[in-house]
C-alpha cells in the first residue's frame, strides 16, 4: 500500500482532519511506518478531545490495511482497530466491533507451530497487564515535559483500549480497564489544557 495514498485520501474527507494532517510535520511522515504512527496517534487524540468522527475516519482507513507479517507496523494498524472497535461500542455497532475484533484476533490465530504459540504467550501477558503500566516519574506527575508525558499517556491509552476491546483477563478485569481508561483520559485532557496541542507528537 501506498502510505502517501492514505495521508491524500484522509486529507479529502474532512475540511477539520485536512488541517490536523497538515499540521503534522513532513519529518513524521517519512517512512510508512511513521505515516502509521502519526495517523494513529492523531485518530486517539481526535478519540481524547470527543472528537470521534474524524477519529472514526482515520481508524476505518487504517483497518483496511491487512497483517504483512511485520509488527513495526501492524502494532500501529492494531491500535487503529482497537479504536474502530470503542467507536463501534459507543454506536452500539456490533458488527463492526465483531469485525474489528475478528480482525486482531486473525492475526494472533495465523501462523502454525512454535511461532504461533509465542505470539499468542506474549498476547497473554499483555492482557494480563504486562507491560502496560506508565512509568512512575508520569503516573506522579514528577516528569515536568508535558510533550512527552501526553505521548507516554497516549500510547498508554491506546493499550488500554486494546484490552478493554479484547474482553479484558483475570488480571485486568473490564472495570479495572475502564477506570484507568477515564483517569487516563482526564489526565491527558489536563495536560492539553497546559500546554498546546502543537506541541506533542504527532504534530512536534
Amino acid at each position: 500500500m501506498k502510505f502517501d495514498n492514505i495521508i491524500t485520501e484522509l486529507s479529502e474527507k474532512t475540511s477539520s482532519l485536512k488541517s490536523k494532517i497538515e499540521s503534522i510535520p513532513a519529518k513524521n511522515l517519512k517512512t510508512g511506518k511513521m505515516v502509521l504512527e502519526s495517523l494513529s496517534k492523531l485518530a486517539f487524540i481526535q478519540y481524547v478531545n470527543d472528537e470521534f468522527d474524524d477519529a472514526e475516519i482515520i481508524s476505518e482507513k487504517l483497518s483496511s490495511i491487512g497483517f504483512d507479517n511485520d509488527y513495526d507496523y501492524w502494532t500501529w494498524i492494531e491500535f487503529s482497530i482497537s479504536l474502530r472497535a470503542q467507536l463501534a461500542l459507543l454506536k452500539q455497532d456490533d458488527e463492526k466491533y465483531n469485525d474489528s475484533v475478528l480482525k486482531i484476533k486473525s492475526v494472533l490465530d495465523s501462523g502454525e507451530g512454535m511461532l504461533k504459540k509465542i505470539r499468542n504467550n506474549v498476547h497473554n501477558r499483555f492482557m494480563a497487564g504486562e507491560g502496560v503500566e506508565l512509568a512512575e516519574s508520569v503516573a506522579s506527575g514528577e516528569n515536568k515535559d508535558l510533550a512527552i508525558s501526553f505521548d507516554l499517556r497516549l500510547v498508554y491509552l491506546m493499550k488500554l483500549i486494546k484490552i478493554k476491546v479484547l474482553g479484558g483477563s483475570p488480571e485486568y478485569s473490564i472495570n479495572k480497564v475502564e477506570r484507568d481508561i477515564e483517569d487516563n483520559l482526564s489526565s491527558m485532557r489536563g495536560l492539553l489544557n497546559k500546554s498546546s496541542i502543537s506541541k506533542v507528537k504527532p504534530f512536534s
